[in-house]
């Protein structure tokens, strides 16, 4: 469909995530378990195959939610024939039981008869609502309460997403990310339990759009964990450089994976409409052995000197999102319910990724300090000049005399380079013939290329 990669690898996750959050879970260690969900913010311009994407891969979605439409408008309907027998029966038994009570006679019997028929009352069938894409944030908690708590924020358009306050919640929202049961008490609605629910995200927004909305909330968002739970991606546009191509088309590829969709979403209910319980998936050795070095890696680059000093709220959950990646790869691919070392090996290298793309997004859309613009500009002209694998010692002076010229100021360049040295960009390094400082630029493992 001649769309970026990440555009495309984002959408597929989604879908995969909102396919399989129902059915499965993931433990990380013996005591850490959580669902699968995925969240996701795609900023794109209008007219980059957003709709034509997402129409493609939800079809076996689709597909599952007009069967299921269908089947419980027949449940609604013999529930309903169910009730009003069951109401009748209710009220023959209470009419027996006030006659008897007035003629002083025995109404234990009824009495037993009664307490029995009321265990028994007919119970509404739920109905699934996979596909919010236009929903308040009441509205999405009158989903989780009153169908099967499994939905998603998804849309294409995000920005209605945005302006009807479905993310003003985030207290339900994190909440339901974690997997624990939601219990909210209201005093005009009652009481609303919501047990085991599960919530994927994937909102597709234009770059202005992000912005204002970012200006406004982001703030609170990163302070209550939200773009800590969330992966952000801007894939580059395509638009004015796609041709009419008549040749194949990967259209079969698209029909297994809508497929797979449906076969795994059917597989969440049982024989009598319930939902079955969920798989709990656990990493294989080796899957596990990856996965607490990345663990570590991660941990170690929040100290102060490591490269997400400045952001360990964002890789703080790094580790559980990309179990939750490698959770989703492998339910997609496997029935089995081990997690492959290849499954987890996918998922450290795209959650590496999408972490570097969070970061760089939530960047974008601050307003850049002086500080912030002179770190660029140096950081870019030391990439220029001194690619990783051919580091060379440079002078502070060189620097001075050659250097991007936001940093030809000595004070300027010492705060540059300081804040550069506890991140890990580059390092100093003693010069044995004198005692000048010389700087080797030296780049983070985790350091990825950005022409995805």
């Amino acid at each position: 469909m001649q769309v970026p990669i990440s555009a495309a690898l984002t959408s597929i996750l989604a879908v995969i995530s909102l396919s399989t959050q129902g059915r499965v879970r993931v433990r990380r260690t013996e005591d850490l378990m959580s669902p699968v969900s995925l969240w996701f913010f795609q900023i794109q311009e209008s007219g980059e195959r957003k709709s034509s994407v997402l129409r493609e891969l939800t079809k076996g979605i689709r597909r599952f939610m007009d069967e299921e439409r269908a089947s419980h408008s027949i449940n609604v309907a013999n529930f309903k024939s169910m009730k009003l027998a069951w109401d009748a029966e209710i009220k023959g038994i209470v009419r027996a039981l006030g006659k008897k009570a007035e003629k002083g006679e025995d109404v234990a019997e009824l009495k037993a008869k009664l307490s029995e028929l009321s265990q028994y009352e007919p119970v509404s069938p739920m109905p699934f609502k996979l596909l919010l894409n236009d929903a308040t944030s009441e509205a999405l908690r009158n989903c989780l309460f009153k169908c099967y708590p499994i939905t998603s924020l998804f849309s294409d358009e995000g920005v209605s997403l945005l302006k009807t306050g479905a993310l003003s919640n985030i207290s339900l929202l994190n909440q339901c990310w974690d997997g624990g049961d939601v219990n909210i008490e209201r005093a005009s609605e009652g009481a609303f339990y919501i047990t085991d629910p599960a919530v994927s995200i994937f909102i597709a927004v234009q770059p202005k759009a992000f912005e204002a909305f970012h200006r406004a909330k982001g703030d609170l968002l990163r302070d209550a964990g939200f773009y800590a739970r969330s992966y952000i991606v801007q894939p580059p546009s395509y638009a004015g450089g796609r041709s009419l191509d008549l040749g194949s088309s990967g259209q079969p590829l698209i029909d297994d994976f809508n497929q797979r969709c449906y076969s795994i979403l059917r597989d969440h209910l049982a024989e009598d409409g319930s939902l079955k319980e969920k798989r709990v998936l656990v990493f294989d050795p080796l899957a596990n052995q990856l996965w607490r070095n990345a663990f570590n890696v991660w941990e170690w680059h929040m100290g102060t000197t490591g490269f997400f000093h400045d952001h360990k709220d964002l890789a703080a959950k790094q580790a559980e999102k990309v179990a939750r990646i490698a959770a989703c790869v492998h339910c997609f691919t496997s029935d089995g319910e081990m997690i492959s070392e290849q499954s987890m090996r996918a998922a450290i290298d795209i959650g590496n990724w999408y972490l570097d793309s969070t970061i760089k997004a939530l960047k974008g859309s601050d307003k850049p300090s002086e500080f912030d613009l002179d770190f660029a500009e140096l950081r870019a002209w030391f990439e220029r000049n001194y690619p990783a694998g051919q580091s060379r010692h440079v002078r502070k002076s060189h620097i001075l005399q050659y250097g991007p010229n936001r940093t030809r100021c000595a004070p300027r360049l010492e705060k540059v380079l300081d804040s550069m040295n506890r991140q890990g960009f580059i390092k100093y390094v003693e010069n044995y013939n004198s005692r000048a400082v010389l700087i080797e630029p030296c780049f983070p493992l985790l350091r990825i290329n950005n022409g995805v």
